[in-house]
């Protein structure tokens, strides 16, 4: 019902890599990339974006590479989002995807999909990174 970027979504496979491997410590970006099957200048970018917002930290030389910052575990999914992509709009016709419909208002439809919507979005805030381990 959100609609997800391919950014979010290579991000967030990123970050449960890290969270499913943090025994490991640092890891190369490279790693998961091959192991997620996504893009490696892609990847980095992303990354660049999670480091600059402090959820993962980098490391340089032979054993350096990325994992999570102190405290990031605490950090929601949707705190991460909305570092990626920004707070998704709430004001799009969710199933004609009309930008500015006359009707959005008073359609029935899209008040239930902006309910569910919103109540995702407060999940999403619920969701902290430290969940993603299991």
């Amino acid at each position: 019902m959100l609609n997800m970027s391919k950014t979010i979504k290579y991000g967030l496979r990123g970050l449960r890599y890290l969270a499913q491997n943090r025994e490991k410590g640092f890891i190369k970006i490279e790693e998961i990339s091959k192991a997620e099957n996504i893009p490696d200048n892609y990847l980095r970018k992303i990354f660049q974006q999670l480091i600059k917002n402090r959820v993962v930290e980098s490391g340089v030389g032979p054993k350096g590479g990325v994992k999570f910052s102190t405290g990031a575990d605490e950090i929601s999914l949707a705190r991460v989002i909305e570092i990626i992509d920004g707070k998704p709009s709430f004001k799009e016709c969710t199933l004609f995807g009309y930008a500015n419909c006359a009707k959005f208002a008073s359609c029935p439809l899209q008040m239930e999909c902006n309910l569910f919507k919103e109540n995702l979005w407060k999940k999403l805030r619920d969701f902290k990174l430290k969940e993603l381990e299991k």
